[in-house]
């Protein structure tokens, strides 16, 4: 056996065809680890009958910390590889290998963290320590430094817990970049987002006012800004209320302080927003110049893009009514931040100590991180996601089974920009399906290709399939009469805290009644 599997390694090794090469391999890494132009695959591929007797495998997930150590000293020693640096460099595709998998089985976005937090786990269980190598860029070095702390960390608690690689990459992919981030929402903060740009008035000082029944957004010198009230301030608010919920405790006592100021770091909000700030490898002097000119433009970029959504929050005062179960609570100009900046790298958002308590007082939503990726040019492809991660987070919905289904009138109020039908039938008469319908079909698949559900389809309530009616949608009332089935993805378990919830609710309507119950006791005890 063992000989026969040698020759088969010999046959690899004198292959010069690459996907012939591949096909000698029965393993699905190794396969692709042939495929590739990286240094540290073919080094394996053209040695694979020196690592076969090594190692007793070709896949390094295979190999004993004694086997990976040996081959690294090998792979050091090759006239193939210039150093840690493009050793590192070259399992980036062992990573992307991984990764690529994860991002399409999960719709998981892939960033430079993954890829060194990946590439360092192969480092775990070795002597080698990448970041002293002089080969190293600054930049890289940098990343490696930031990151390995955390590697190392994560590796050694969860160490024993995953059978092999492929496994405690996903475990740190999530632990890197969460799918779902707990964030503080409120009506006030809900209704801002539904707000739309069109209803904007302006005074003659500049000032901008947008007025909706119960609620006021006042923006002072609003005509001086060089961003709007756009998709893009909103996910930053959102960002600044995810940290602030991260810092502080849930409704704590009315006396308790809440720390106000939260910080983000630049580059990793660029990276949720979908900039490509990535260190791309290059060969040449001319390529490393142009490369680091890219980063840098990059980065002015998100500096600029932030600045001015900052300058936006920083102008807002919001105004609105609180709906009660006795009656209704008024706040009146209740500015949302108190001071704001960009420095060191990192946004600086202090919020008011009135809007601080009372997101920190009022509810807490599982937000997907895939939203603040999504394209801003259309604002209702953020409203329609936030509306579905808001509904889905919902206690009550998850109870009663209704968390994954939605009205489609519910969809529409959430788009905030979206025409009424008395408008359309006003002035385009008869197109209500293309100015109404495909608008929202189209941000509901928008938020399917950028990961933020897996699916999405009309049904009745209960989730009940369309009649032979409905199925072509004849008019504006079919439609509105709709719902939408829809699934989260990568959605995160939520039973054991329901359940516990639950037990708690049941305690108390248990010690209530015993309250209840004695006081009856007392009451009947004095008047005999």
């Amino acid at each position: 056996m063992a000989d026969h599997q040698k020759s088969i390694t010999e046959q690899i090794a004198a292959e010069p065809d690459k996907a012939k090469r591949a096909e000698l391999i029965d393993n699905e890494n190794a396969r692709l680890l042939a495929n590739s132009d990286d240094i540290l695959p073919r080094w394996i591929i053209s040695h694979s009958a020196e690592v076969f007797e090594l190692t007793g495998s070709l896949n390094f997930n295979e190999w004993t910390r004694e086997q990976k150590k040996i081959i690294l000293d090998r792979v050091h020693a090759s006239e193939l590889n210039n150093g840690v640096r493009t050793f590192i460099e070259s399992n980036f595709h062992a990573a992307e290998v991984y990764l690529l998998k994860h991002a399409l089985e999960k719709k998981a976005s892939i960033n430079e963290t993954v890829l060194f937090a990946t590439v360092l786990y192969f480092f775990m269980t070795t002597d080698a320590a990448p970041w002293e190598c002089n080969n190293l860029t600054d930049k890289h070095r940098k990343k490696i430094n930031d990151i390995f702390s955390r590697v190392d960390k994560f590796y050694t608690e969860h160490k024993g817990e995953y059978q092999d690689a492929y496994q405690i990459i996903f475990a740190l992919h999530e632990a890197e970049i969460p799918a779902y981030l707990v964030m503080a929402q409120a009506v006030a903060t809900n209704k801002l987002r539904l707000t739309a740009s069109r209803n904007i008035v302006l005074d003659c000082d500049g000032n901008a006012t947008i007025e909706e029944k119960g609620f006021k957004a006042f923006m002072r010198d609003y005509s001086k800004l060089k961003c709007g009230l756009s998709t893009g301030a909103k996910k930053l608010l959102d960002a600044g209320a995810i940290q602030l919920a991260k810092q502080n405790h849930f409704r704590a006592k009315q006396d308790a302080s809440i720390k106000t100021a939260i910080s983000i770091s630049l580059e990793k909000y660029g990276e949720m927003r979908g900039y490509d700030i990535t260190p791309r490898m290059t060969s040449t002097p001319e390529e490393a110049d142009a490369e680091k000119k890219r980063l840098f433009n990059t980065m002015c970029d998100i500096r600029k893009k932030a600045n001015a959504e900052l300058a936006l929050l920083y102008s807002l005062s919001l105004s609105w009514t609180e709906p009660g179960k006795k009656k209704n609570a008024d706040y009146k100009d209740v500015r949302v931040l108190q001071s704001k900046g960009i420095r060191n790298g990192y946004i600086s958002m202090r919020f008011s100590e009135d809007m601080a308590t009372y997101l920190m007082h009022a509810y807490l939503m599982q937000y997907p991180t895939a939203l603040q990726a999504l394209d801003e040019r259309s604002p209702r492809t953020y409203n329609i996601g936030y509306k579905l991660a808001l509904h889905h987070s919902i206690d009550n919905n998850r109870t009663n089974g209704t968390a994954n289904i939605i009205s489609v009138k519910a969809l529409l109020e959430a788009c905030g920009d979206m025409p009424t039908y008395e408008e359309v039938q006003a002035k385009n008469r008869g197109h209500w399906d293309r100015l109404i319908k495909d608008p929202l079909e189209k941000a509901l698949d928008s938020n399917l290709a950028s990961g933020v559900i897996t699916n999405w389809e009309y049904s009745n309530s209960k989730g009940a399939p369309l009649n032979e009616d409905q199925i072509s949608i004849p008019d504006y009332h079919t439609f509105t009469g709709l719902f939408i089935h829809f699934e989260m993805a990568i959605e995160p378990d939520q039973r054991e805290r329901l359940q516990r919830k639950a037990e708690r609710i049941e305690d108390a309507k248990a010690k209530s009644h015993r309250k209840r119950s004695t006081s009856k006791k007392k009451v009947t005890g004095a008047d005999e």
